[in-house]
């Protein structure tokens, strides 16, 4: 029995209908499949991010200790150098190789006592965060604020520290080539 126009045309359009349906239910589970691959991603991206942060800073923090060991060595043989051998040098230049190895000095000593106050505020808001009993919630936007006001610290301190360390290295130079020079004469 053939079917009359009016219900082969419904038929045709339920049966569209039908297969747009199935359609959106496969495109729904490819795109609930996509943000899982996606969510997948973001973590791998975070994780080797924290890695990268973590490796920043260790290194950072070894070659800072190697960096002062290197400078308190050489201090040390600056001022033993200075004081063995003041003797033999004028007055004036002994005066001036002095100078210059305190003014190298103490922009060091004042640059590094700086810098540790920048780093103990940073942990003494840390440490806010677990005074105040921060829910697990409240926590990590907290963090996130705080590990933003230190990269803006960061920011201005790097140049600031640029200045503090070719200060400090010019005057150790200059007095170091003037102490060079002058035990240079009484060879």
């Amino acid at each position: 029995m053939p079917l009359d126009k009016e219900t082969a045309q419904y038929m045709l359009e339920l049966s569209e209908e039908i297969d747009r349906l199935w359609r959106y239910i496969g495109y729904d589970k490819e795109a609930k499949e996509a943000r899982a691959r996606a969510r997948d991603i973001e973590d791998k991206v975070a994780g080797y991010k924290k890695e990268a942060e973590d490796l920043f800073r260790r290194q950072y923090e070894e070659a800072s200790k190697y960096f002062n060991t290197v400078m308190a060595i050489g201090y040390a043989g600056y001022f033993a150098t200075w004081t063995l051998m003041r003797s033999d040098i004028d007055k004036w230049h002994g005066s001036l190789i002095g100078l210059m190895g305190m003014l190298s000095l103490a922009t060091f000593i004042c640059w590094e006592l700086f810098a540790m106050r920048m780093r103990m505020n940073g942990l003494a808001e840390i440490n806010t965060f677990f005074r105040n009993m921060i829910s697990v919630d409240d926590f990590e936007p907290l963090r996130q604020e705080q590990l933003s006001k230190e990269a803006q610290r960061m920011m201005w301190a790097r140049p600031t520290w640029a200045l503090a360390f070719f200060f400090s290295v010019s005057t150790a130079t200059i007095g170091a080539i003037d102490l060079m020079i002058q035990l240079s004469k009484n060879f």
